[in-house]
């Protein structure tokens, strides 16, 4: 009797992983216009306004990158923006030029990009990743805020006299910061001992109250981007860590 049974056969590896995955940013409007429907921006602020690139270039290890980050005074990244900022108004120089064309007004006395935006007052720039192109190739409409009168039960009026139908008007107002929720959460008395949220110290150039102990024992304060989520959650747990082990005082 012949023995027929087959040896195992090894299971193929699975395909290597020789770089990151490409991340690919989504804009609203861009998904809205390839949906073939009219759209207008209404444009309340002056954004800084910068290209984004959708494929990462190799780079250095996230901690070596994270402690480049965070070791660096702001003093001197304010510094190192200002020309980075130079050189991307250079890049970017055809782009604004058509979205001033069209009437899009754009941020001119800015001098240190968007990172410092972000870190004094949490917006007021947007990365390009389609809209700015569909607003200079006019796929996108712009209506100033100052020109908008008054809105009707389905038009938006105009100080000229005009109206604009529309299907939907979507208020984009923003979000209230961190001093909101302590208030709203807490009452005002502890909103007055914490002090300022966010924004950098003119004194300490940090940001105010961030991943450290604030006027109200207990209570502290985390956020921003992931990267300094990542980079100063851990300065923040070392903290409580040592006053629960009684290295640090209450």
């Amino acid at each position: 009797m012949t023995d027929e049974t087959e040896e195992p056969q090894e299971e193929a590896a699975p395909p290597e992983v020789t770089e990151e995955p490409t991340v690919l940013p989504v804009d609203p409007a861009d998904v809205e216009v390839r949906s073939a429907a009219k759209r207008e921006i209404d444009v309340r602020l002056l954004p800084w306004n910068t290209q984004i690139e959708t494929r990462q270039a190799p780079h250095d290890p996230l901690d070596v990158r994270d402690l480049l980050a965070s070791s660096m005074p702001y003093p001197v990244t304010k510094l190192m923006h200002k020309e980075i900022t130079r050189k991307v108004k250079e890049l970017d120089a055809p782009l604004v030029d058509r979205l001033r064309k069209v009437g899009f007004r754009i941020d001119d006395d800015d001098e240190t990009g968007w990172p410092l935006k972000f870190r004094t007052r949490g917006g007021g720039y947007y990365f390009n990743v389609g809209c700015s192109d569909l607003i200079a190739d006019g796929e996108v409409g712009l209506i100033q805020a100052a020109d908008i009168k008054q809105f009707t039960a389905d038009r938006v009026q105009l100080t000229d006299g005009s109206a604009r139908k529309a299907d939907l008007i979507v208020l984009a107002t923003g979000f209230k910061g961190h001093d909101e929720i302590v208030r709203a959460h807490f009452g005002q008395q502890v909103l007055d001992r914490v002090g300022p949220i966010w924004g950098l110290d003119p004194d300490y150039h940090e940001l105010h109250n961030m991943w450290t102990r604030t006027g109200q024992p207990g209570l502290w304060f985390t956020g921003g981007a992931f990267s300094m989520s990542r980079m100063y959650s851990r300065v923040l747990a070392l903290q409580i860590d040592a006053i629960e082990q009684g290295r640090l005082a209450k």
